[in-house]
């Protein structure tokens, strides 16, 4: 996602660390963040200090309005999908009510423990705008509610679900260092494909090295912001990214080819399952899939359906079609949009 942090809230430095925290934490995650605030303030400081990324605005000595218009005037499009701002404030209202950015989604963070998910306000003469309020807690519950938000502003909800080693970027063992990423030839321009299509994508993932005590979460995490970075250069911005930490012996219900992560990101965003579909190099990924009820499409790359449980799940389940690769895929989902559903595996 694309994040604008306002960081106007004129107030001190701690009372601002958690807003900044949770910007530093989506920066790391490979979001694309930019926090805005007003050379030498309070929060501009805080921003040098967490090293985050930043554009500083003059100090504007007039209020109202006039204060609202003179930001407006600094401010240039930085392409944000997402406008956050600390606390009950009106400026940020009227100024993004006020200019042209009607696919910008404006989100206001709070403390209290309860509260209306979205509201409408209206200040002065500018058009009422919803506001979408989200309670402080941690990073990944706030990730995913942005996450959420941007889904449905997009408008299209239904999903393209991708596996990622061996379908989005090589297939090189165990993954733990970002730099040992790297995008398969012909991703980027499948993916393309696929967004001028109206599909989001949704990467889903096992990563038992985190439950083998191999990898920290945190680390996966940077290697996830490499994965975001990289496709960014495509011209993509992923919707979300689900991760399975658990080992085969974990038995849980999110390690494919179990649909705990698909079902997971169905909730968490409002998919349209009848709408989407699974591409994957591995049998588990077409279990996946196909269990509820989802076409999935079996890349060459990668596994390319040899991994160690493909006799085992060969028996229960078919993909909709085989394919060289992630291009490949993606044209055969947009030549097959009307297709029926598959029937589930047994």
């Amino acid at each position: 996602m694309r994040a604008l942090f306002l960081g106007f809230d004129g107030g001190s430095t701690r009372a601002q660390e958690p807003f900044a925290q949770l910007a530093l934490a989506l920066h790391l995650k490979g979001h694309e963040i930019v926090w805005l605030a007003e050379a030498g303030s309070a929060a501009a400081l805080l921003a040098q200090k967490l090293e985050l990324p930043n554009h500083t605005v003059p100090r504007i000595r007039v209020v109202g309005a006039r204060r609202t218009l003179a930001i407006s005037e600094r401010i240039s499009d930085q392409g944000s999908e997402l406008v956050l701002y600390q606390g009950d404030r009106t400026e940020p209202i009227a100024l993004f009510s006020a200019l042209p950015y009607p696919q910008v989604s404006l989100v206001e963070f709070y403390r209290a423990e309860k509260g209306q998910a979205v509201r409408q306000k209206s200040v002065g003469g500018f058009l009422a705008r919803t506001v979408h309020r989200v309670a402080f807690s941690d990073p990944q519950q706030e990730e995913r509610s942005l996450e959420s938000i941007r889904f449905r502003a997009r408008g299209g909800r239904r999903v393209v679900f991708v596996d990622r080693d061996g379908t989005l970027n090589a297939e090189v063992g165990p993954i733990r260092v970002p730099g040992d990423l790297e995008i398969l030839p012909g991703v980027g321009e499948g993916l393309r494909a696929l967004d001028k299509g109206d599909y989001q994508i949704v990467v889903i993932t096992n990563q038992a090295a985190v439950g083998r005590g191999d990898l920290t979460l945190a680390q996966l995490d940077c290697i996830h912001g490499r994965l975001r970075e990289l496709l960014r250069r495509e011209g993509i911005e992923i919707s979300a990214i689900y991760s399975c930490p658990h080992t085969p012996q974990a038995e849980c219900d999110c390690r494919k080819p179990e649909p705990g992560l698909i079902l997971q990101a169905a909730g968490d965003l409002g998919i349209r399952m009848e709408e989407s579909w699974v591409i994957g190099d591995s049998m588990r990924d077409i279990g996946a899939g196909q269990s509820i009820g989802i076409p999935s499409i079996l890349v060459k790359t990668g596994w390319g359906g040899a991994d160690p449980r493909a006799a085992e799940l060969e028996g229960k389940f078919t993909p909709a079609q085989k394919a060289r690769d992630f291009t490949a895929a993606s044209e055969w989902i947009l030549r097959h949009e009307s297709r029926p559903r598959v029937r589930r595996g047994t």
